[in-house]
């Protein structure tokens, strides 16, 4: 899989495909890539996302490039999702929640450092509940990768949580305040994807608030990831 720059240009670069003949159920098979039209029975009406560049099928649901856009946003916001396709955005919990209730998708994650170094980690069963259910986080499956694993442990059962819900399990934190970003925090966090950006990799010693994945950064909270990106496909992709 290429890199998350090297993706990030060739999506920016390419039309949006949104014709009528165009439209999919999930990334289509091919060296096509950019900004396809998906249609899944659960939404009435087509919705866009970003495929990456290969013919892996992946779809992107999440991605921080930069600092251009806050991540620091309401329980709609996070819902209906929020940013724009071709840099920094989150797609939406309701649209991931329809896409995973009743087809197994796995899930990839793509992280880069201030150095420029890159690591992944890959879940095999990505779930998560409706709205009723706080968009709880319900299976991530196996884990493999090389990022180490900083969802099961921590965040997995959890309920998302953004600056005007938490949902946390914290009794003296209010995690989504303290942290910024909605995550599924627990009493607080492994991992935060949707954490404020640092651009230059640190975040402030006593907020300990950036982009983090806890198992990559040896647990010292005070670095901040620079690149992001989540993926999902159904799991019978490559079966």
């Amino acid at each position: 899989m290429t890199g998350l720059k090297e993706q990030v240009k060739e999506i920016s670069a390419v039309k949006v495909h949104q014709k009528a003949e165009s439209v999919h159920e999930t990334c289509p098979n091919g060296p096509s890539s950019g900004i396809f039209q998906i249609k899944i029975e659960a939404i009435k009406e087509p919705f866009q996302v970003p495929c990456v560049p290969s013919s892996s099928g992946w779809m992107v649901i999440q991605r921080r490039i930069d600092g251009s856009t806050d991540f620091n946003r309401t329980w709609n916001d996070y819902k209906l999702g929020f940013g724009n396709l071709r840099d920094n955005f989150f797609l939406g919990l309701e649209k991931i929640h329809l896409m995973t209730k009743n087809q197994p998708h796995e899930l990839f994650i793509q992280l880069q450092d201030i150095k420029g170094t890159t690591s992944f980690a890959h879940y095999k069963d990505f779930k998560i509940g409706s709205e009723k259910e706080a968009y709880k986080l319900k299976s991530v499956g196996k884990y493999s990768g090389t990022a180490g694993d900083s969802l099961t442990e921590h965040h997995l059962n959890m309920k998302f949580s953004t600056l005007d819900r938490d949902n946390d399990i914290d009794e003296n934190r209010y995690c989504a305040d303290d942290l910024g970003g909605g995550w599924w925090f627990r009493d607080c966090a492994h991992s935060s994807l949707n954490g404020k950006y640092y651009a230059d990799g640190k975040s402030a010693p006593s907020k300990h608030d950036g982009i983090l994945w806890g198992s990559w950064q040896h647990y010292d909270y005070t670095n901040s990831l620079t690149r992001t990106q989540m993926m999902i496909r159904p799991t019978s992709y490559c079966s």
